[in-house]
C-alpha cells in the first residue's frame, strides 16, 4: 500500500520471490539483514513523500520511482493481472 492505495496483491511466496511494484521492491530491500557477513541489498528510495491529500497525477509513486516513464506520470494504473499476482504498475500492463 502506498499513499492509501493498494499497489500489489500476491501470495506471500510470490510477493517475496518476485515483487512486481517498485515500491514493494524497495520495502523488501529495506528489511535489515541480520547476518553482517551478507551485504545489504538496501537501496534508498529517493525524493520526498508526496502529500496524501494532494497526490501527484498518474501513479502516486512516480516522483520517487527509479523505473518511471511517461505513462506513469500522466495515467494512474489500477490493479491489473501480472501472472498470479496483481500490480498497479504500468511496467506489468498487458500489451
Amino acid at each position: 500500500m502506498y499513499l492509501g492505495r493498494i499497489v500489489e496483491l500476491a501470495s506471500e511466496d510470490s510477493l517475496f520471490e518476485r515483487p512486481l511494484h517498485p515500491y514493494t521492491v524497495a520495502l523488501i530491500a529495506a528489511v535489515p539483514e541480520p547476518d553482517p557477513a551478507i551485504a545489504s541489498r538496501h537501496v534508498p528510495v529517493e525524493g520526498e513523500l508526496p502529500s496524501a491529500l494532494a497526490p501527484p497525477p498518474g501513479c502516486a509513486f512516480n516522483p520517487r520511482c527509479p523505473r518511471r516513464f511517461e505513462r506513469c506520470v500522466v495515467e494512474r494504473p489500477e490493479l491489473m493481472p501480472a501472472g498470479s499476482s496483481r500490480a498497479a504498475c504500468w511496467l506489468h500492463a498487458a500489451t
